[in-house]
């Protein structure tokens, strides 16, 4: 149970990789997200999922990798009673991240989410939590909120809630 940071941007891929901290990562995410994705976002021609390590809670929670995070995603997977096999991979998805050089992820990703608008253009980033937050997108909500890449508060991003930033 982690989180799944969604990008639908004007851009390519490979632009979208070209802009992300080295500590980061892009994939494409499947087709049916894609249409999803773009359907939200008419602007965009790329479907992504953000990540650090093997999920993206870096990107969004400041200590993602210490083991106060990792006691909430552990009340979390009870409070949806997920299988001990789903919380066990799960974890070991997140887990993922203590192999990882430290970084601020979470200013650097504000930083690239400012450096996309100047950029791209206004792009759409859709956060979702869950045991298997990188299985096929069923919905994704309209945006309702269009923020501003240059006053990006602490909680310009909520879980469930897709957003549009631009300049």
């Amino acid at each position: 149970m982690c989180f799944a940071l969604y990008l639908a941007s004007p851009l390519t891929l490979s632009e979208v990789r070209s802009m992300l901290p080295s500590a980061f990562a892009a994939d494409l995410v499947d087709p049916a997200s894609q249409r999803l994705l773009k359907q939200r976002h008419p602007d965009a021609q790329t479907g992504a999922v953000l990540m650090r390590g093997r999920c993206s809670c870096a990107l969004v929670v400041a200590d993602a990798a210490d083991g106060v995070w990792e006691a909430e995603l552990r009340k979390r997977y009870r409070a949806v009673k997920a299988s001990r096999d789903a919380q066990i991979k799960a974890l070991e998805r997140h887990r993922a991240l203590a192999g990882l050089r430290p970084a601020k992820s979470v200013d650097l990703f504000t930083k690239f989410v400012a450096e996309h608008a100047r950029n791209a253009g206004p792009s759409m980033f859709y956060l979702r939590f869950g045991v298997e937050p990188f299985r096929p997108l069923e919905a994704v909500p309209a945006p309702l909120v269009t923020e501003r890449a240059t006053s990006l508060g602490e909680d310009w991003l909520k879980e469930g809630e897709a957003v549009v930033v631009g300049v």
